[in-house]
């Protein structure tokens, strides 16, 4: 029996599967559920055995307590190896799954995913028979620990966050060569005067604003559409007009909105088919409602063609870049013509700013964002109730109406109409169509008198 002091064979070999050991937690930091009590506990074991293994004073308890620590020991390793075989499977799994593209295969290859994914594969087979056959776990966890496969799956590891960041920047260059060429494409719209479908083209569509008493039809609101060649479905501002306006390609859409409302309009009136009551709302951003190429072109179209009454404009705040923008809104807007109806957009969200109804001369409506509509059918239902209720008492304490827009289900229709609100929109009522159909389906002669 060897004495307390000397080193034996077993117990290096004990020393060496406790570095290993050592060597997984450390890698393990990347699987942070692998800290559970189980483990923590099984290495406490170890440690008591191996107080034991020094401590024997006979050769049955010292083998006895070899076999405890060596038990232990086998157990913390396999429970933190099949977390972290776990751990790469489901990292690599997700990654396929988010940027799914076909480079993800090469950075794979590159990393050493091959290797690692043979070595999985024998991981398992280890975890699975030591599990079966607990005389030979540690046997197997040691030798399993010195074989090339595990050094497979810790240099694998290491190289996680790596791929994550490489799939990160193929994302980043993607996204930059998906807006270049969505840019592209307003670019073309916008100098496709002749609209040629052979080339992208922008087309206004309307959707249809109600009277929340009388159910009657009110006005619309225009919504710009990009049409691409050979692609069935349109493009919502909502993928490309951000991209847009960090490209500074904002105000040359706003115009292309306005002259296009203003052609519309016209053609209504032409063809006698315009109400005397109808209002065509358009979405400007306060500094182009102050910009003098608009401003001239609202007053010698709108005005010399009579359709001013009926065009409004709605202020969107989340346009609005920065706080010079905001403190410029009252001087935008008091450069239009007088009798213009102005609406804001979106109120009752945090960009709103309450100022806005001191300030700004020929506001008429508040349109309420949709996001409290859409509160209407969550659980926090009576918050949204409260704060619709509070901007409809606002409203109408400074002579305002007040739209409600993104309507999509009956509950949220009959809420708001017993809440006061004065005109009611969208997919429930009306989704939004091409002008032309509009006009076919909406408006008639009979409708219409004269705007004169």
């Amino acid at each position: 029996m060897p004495i307390i002091g000397e080193i034996s064979e077993r117990e290096s070999t004990l020393f060496d599967g406790y570095n290993k050991l050592e060597e997984v937690l450390k890698l393990s930091q990347l699987v942070t559920y692998v800290f559970e009590k189980s483990v923590l506990n099984e290495i406490r074991y170890f440690a008591r055995a191996y107080v034991d293994v020094r401590l024997s004073t006979n050769e049955k308890d010292r083998e006895s307590a070899f076999g405890r620590a060596e038990a232990a020991l086998s157990a913390a390793f396999t429970d933190v190896l099949d977390a972290l075989v776990n751990h790469i499977k489901v990292v690599v799994r997700d990654i396929r799954a988010k940027f799914i593209q076909s480079t993800i295969s090469d950075h794979l290859a590159d990393l050493g995913y091959e290797n690692a994914l043979l070595a999985l594969k024998k991981a398992d087979n280890m975890i699975l028979q030591s599990r079966a056959n607990r005389n030979d776990r540690f046997k197997n966890y040691v030798s399993f620990s010195n074989a090339t496969e595990f050094k497979h799956i810790v240099d694998f590891s290491f190289n996680l966050t790596e791929l994550e960041r490489r799939c990160e920047l193929d994302k980043s260059s993607s996204t930059r060569k998906l807006e270049l060429q969505r840019l592209r494409w307003v670019r073309e719209a916008l100098s496709n005067t002749t609209q040629d479908p052979k080339k992208c083209l922008f087309k206004l569509f309307v959707q249809p604003k109600y009277s929340a008493k009388t159910g009657s039809q009110v006005g619309v609101e225009a919504l710009i559409r990009l049409f691409r060649p050979n692609t069935e479905f349109p493009m919502t501002p909502n993928i490309f007009l951000d991209d847009a306006h960090r490209a500074n390609l904002g105000h040359e859409i706003g115009l292309w909105v306005l002259n296009e409302a203003i052609k519309i309009l016209c053609d209504w009136k032409n063809d006698g088919v315009l109400p005397t009551e109808f209002d065509f709302a358009i979405n400007l951003s306060p500094s182009l409602a102050g910009n003098d190429v608009f401003n001239q072109i609202f007053r010698e179209k709108a005005r010399d063609n009579g359709l001013v009454q009926h065009i409004s404009i709605e202020i969107t705040e989340d346009w609005i870049s920065d706080a010079e923008e905001h403190k410029s809104v009252s001087h935008s807007v008091s450069t239009l013509p007088e009798e213009t109806r102005i609406a804001i957009d979106d109120f009752g969200t945090g960009t709103t700013k309450i100022e806005y109804l001191a300030i700004i001369s020929g506001l008429t409506s508040l349109k309420i964002d949709k996001s409290l509509v859409d509160g209407l059918l969550t659980r926090n239902k009576k918050r949204a109730r409260a704060l619709i209720t509070g901007i409809i008492a606002l409203a109408k304490e400074n002579n305002l109406k007040v739209v409600a827009e993104g309507i999509e289900v009956e509950s949220q229709k009959d809420t708001l109409v017993s809440l006061g609100i004065d005109e009611l929109q969208g997919f429930l009522l009306s989704r939004p169509i091409q002008a032309d159909i509009f006009k076919l389906q909406h408006l008639s002669p009979e409708l219409a008198t004269s705007i004169d």
